[in-house]
């Protein structure tokens, strides 16, 4: 039942070397990067929108929030169905685990910018964008960053429980894989990898 270092330390440059950890690797690290990327983008993007228009926020909260506490991994399922069991399901679970983390965090960030300093800013004359870009962003960054830095090890997470729901390659399929065979060996290496 489990294995021991010297044949996981064995099967690990035997993979290495057939480029088995490379091919599933590049598969799982694809769709992290593409479902971060969209997921976050997303997320700032939805972030600032609520956080700058009230009456939206307050009629959409619910609905998002209900979306927010849904188990992206009980949705998994449902986004291979919707998408197959390629590339688009991983990438679409991936950003959906990406942008609330990135969304919660750039709303709040907007909400918590100094309402003075939005008002002395507009006393000037400052137009809507430029309000934006010269006092909302500037002060949401930190808040934004937080945000993006967190939800990079989710993204993994995101991927590879995707590629263990359904999927013909990645190290979240080859740790099912390795798992389904009793492969104790098989299962350490991907997790060493991970």
């Amino acid at each position: 039942w489990i294995s021991s270092p010297r044949e996981i330390s064995h099967l690990f440059w035997q993979w290495l070397r057939d480029g088995t950890i490379w091919y599933d690797l590049s598969y799982t690290l694809q769709s992290a990067a593409w479902g971060y990327l969209i997921g976050a983008g997303a997320g700032v993007a939805v972030g600032l929108l609520l956080g700058r228009v009230h009456f939206l926020a307050e009629v959409l909260d619910p609905l998002i929030l209900a979306l927010y506490s849904l188990p992206r991994i009980a949705l998994a399922p449902l986004f291979v169905l919707w998408f197959g069991i390629g590339l688009k399901s991983k990438i679409v679970i991936v950003a959906s685990v990406v942008f609330f983390l990135v969304f919660y965090n750039t709303y709040r960030g907007v909400r918590e910018v100094d309402r003075d300093l939005v008002d002395v800013v507009r006393i000037m004359k400052a137009k809507r964008l430029q309000v934006l870009r010269r006092v909302v962003l500037p002060s949401a960054a930190p808040w934004i960053y937080t945000g993006l830095r967190l939800s990079i090890p989710h993204a993994l997470t995101g991927a590879v429980v995707g590629e263990i729901v359904a999927s013909t390659r990645g190290v979240g399929h080859a740790l099912k894989t390795s798992a389904n065979t009793f492969d104790t060996t098989g299962e350490f290496v991907m997790l060493m990898v991970l």
